[in-house]
């Protein structure tokens, strides 16, 4: 099984730990650098699916949401579900990406599209396949790496980002394996490097499984996040950041810094504005998104020119 895409998952062993809003912001920064960008949401919370597209109200389903119809659905089709989500391709069906307003159309040289989750079908899949099941975890690990590195898909994307959830499941573990590279948001908290290392281990046990010949996955950067530097804990752990993992992390004026603009912006609606909607009275917010989506992107692609 050829690796055809380039894969970044976004990954950490924590809720509310940045990845969705770094998905975010680096999904919308590649499409101003005209690339055609495909989100995929396998976070069991679907907050980028809720960020780009909107999820509905159903106080029926168990998570009480579901994604929304497909504008492309037709009543009758056998071969696509009304509510088209990645769960899709595990189930048979085939899959139908949402575009959003990230597009040529608005003004950007790229474009996003966003593969919803579906977080009932999720739930049901991660507690069906644990990883302990074997075989049958494999499955969902192989179908998921066979769809998104298809010729199709990779013809089609230049760079897909998948957005996960905190815990090592069928699902977390069909992320890593599909993945080219990782980018891996930090916060600067007692236990950091502890919870760094439970994610390292993980890639570099998926690296040692896969087939001879196939790429690693390779860490590009860690990313702090929430970043307080007039506090002295953060400060202390940044500094052991940069001792004990020099490679991984970025520049030292790039971070994220704590800030209610991005918990504002990590919500419902914010792909409707993307990152202009920070630069009116925010510079220095906006400023820091940039440098980290242009560090990442610049590892990524080793260009050295940025716009």
């Amino acid at each position: 099984m050829e690796y055809r895409s380039n894969v970044l998952t976004v990954l950490n062993s924590y809720q509310n730990g940045g990845k969705t809003l770094l998905t975010t912001l680096l999904a919308e920064y590649c499409a101003r650098e005209g690339q055609r960008v495909l989100i995929i949401d396998l976070s069991l919370r679907c907050s980028a699916t809720n960020i780009w597209i909107g999820m509905d109200v159903d106080e029926s389903s168990i998570a009480g949401q579901l994604p929304p119809k497909h504008p492309d659905y037709e009543p009758g089709d056998m071969e696509i579900c009304e509510r088209s989500s990645v769960v899709d391709l595990w189930d048979g069906y085939a899959v139908l990406p949402h575009s959003t307003r990230v597009s040529p159309e608005t003004g950007y040289s790229g474009r996003v599209d966003v593969l919803a989750g579906h977080p009932e079908k999720l739930e049901a899949i991660v507690s069906k396949y644990s990883i302990n099941c074997g075989t049958t975890a494999s499955k969902i690990i192989r179908r998921f790496r066979e769809v998104i590195h298809s010729e199709e898909v990779a013809s089609e994307y230049d760079i897909i980002i998948v957005d996960t959830g905190p815990s090592r499941n069928a699902v977390y573990w069909a992320a890593l394996r599909a993945a080219t590279y990782s980018v891996i948001p930090i916060e600067l908290e007692t236990k950091a490097l502890s919870c760094l290392n439970a994610v390292l281990q993980s890639i570099t046990a998926d690296n040692m499984s896969r087939p001879l010949g196939a790429p690693h996955n390779n860490v590009v950067s860690l990313i702090p996040n929430r970043v307080k530097m007039n506090t002295n804990i953060h400060i202390t752990q940044m500094k052991e950041f940069y001792e004990t993992v020099p490679a991984l992390m970025p520049p030292r004026w790039v971070y994220l810094p704590e800030s209610s603009v991005y918990s504002a912006l990590n919500m419902k609606g914010f792909a409707s504005e993307g990152l202009h909607q920070i630069k009116e009275g925010r510079c220095n917010e906006q400023q820091a998104a940039g440098l980290v989506c242009q560090s990442v992107y610049g590892r990524i692609y080793s260009s050295g020119t940025f716009a």
